[in-house]
């Protein structure tokens, strides 16, 4: 199943949060990536959205 723009989003935010915080556990990242995706750019997001279309696509061509 290919992940849509915030899981990405949330791929990325939690791989650089677990360098940053390594004492936190997943669930308060998740939080905290859930406020900062609220926070986010229309541009930041609309790259994220057009990186999930590409997942999309390369799903259906499998």
């Amino acid at each position: 199943r290919p992940l849509n723009a915030f899981m990405l989003y949330r791929k990325a935010y939690q791989n650089r949060a677990k360098e940053l915080w390594k004492h936190r556990n997943h669930q308060i990242i998740s939080q905290m990536c859930g406020k900062s995706w609220n926070l986010e750019s229309e541009s930041i997001r609309n790259q994220f959205n057009a990186w999930a279309k590409i997942e999309r696509e390369k799903h259906q061509e499998a």
